[in-house]
């Protein structure tokens, strides 16, 4: 069995032959729940893609289709249903050319900050100022701001410079990246949903 998807190690879209997969059901009278892990590897660059299929029964409605989200690299998003669609688009972009040209990378990926700065309705004349006042209204912690920070730097480099960034370095970027969007759009609908599943047990 096969799958047609990016791989975020080689960034070839591609076929994705399934190697393994494991899954673990639950139920009561009221709803069933079911998680499936399953095994990739790309047909190009041979390397693995792990990917999650996670179904509680109040989510959903009879027909719908369950997602299927890359866990593994770390830098696919848990959750695109709850993030603005043209940051989830500048977040892929952002993915489909780190491995072709990291300078272009590096202009995509603070784009993409811009973009979840001004969704956030931020203040400050710079890209800067915007990310240190997304930290001081509680919106970003100052791990991930400080992290905000250097893709700014990056970004910056990325536009001025013919200076490029190594191949750890463009993934830590995008896995930074990925984090603030999980922290500011993802977490609390998670977290929404663990509450709720507390008080059904």
């Amino acid at each position: 069995m096969c799958k047609v998807f990016l791989c975020q190690h080689c960034g070839n879209e591609n076929r994705m032959d399934l190697v393994c997969e494991n899954r673990i059901d639950k139920e009561n009278d009221n709803w069933d729940y079911f998680n499936l892990i399953k095994v990739y590897r790309c047909s190009v660059c041979l390397k693995a893609t792990i990917t999650e299929l996670d179904y509680f029964s109040e989510d959903y409605n009879f027909g719908d289709t369950v997602p299927e989200n890359i866990i593994f690299p770390p830098n696919e998003l848990s959750d695109e249903k709850v993030v603005p669609k043209v940051i989830i688009q500048a977040f892929k972009s952002s993915q489909r050319v780190r491995p072709i040209d990291k300078s272009i990378f590096l202009m995509s990926i603070r784009r993409t900050l811009e973009l979840i700065c001004n969704d956030n309705e931020a203040s400050g004349r710079t890209l800067e100022n915007k990310i240190q006042d997304l930290a001081d209204k509680g919106i970003l912690p100052e791990s991930l701001r400080s992290a905000s920070d250097f893709t700014r730097i990056l970004g910056n480099r990325g536009a001025h410079s013919t200076d490029t960034v190594s191949e750890d370095v463009s993934i830590h970027l995008l896995t930074f990246v990925k984090y603030i969007i999980e922290y500011i759009y993802v977490l609390p609908e998670k977290l929404s949903f663990i509450a709720k599943f507390k008080k059904m047990n």
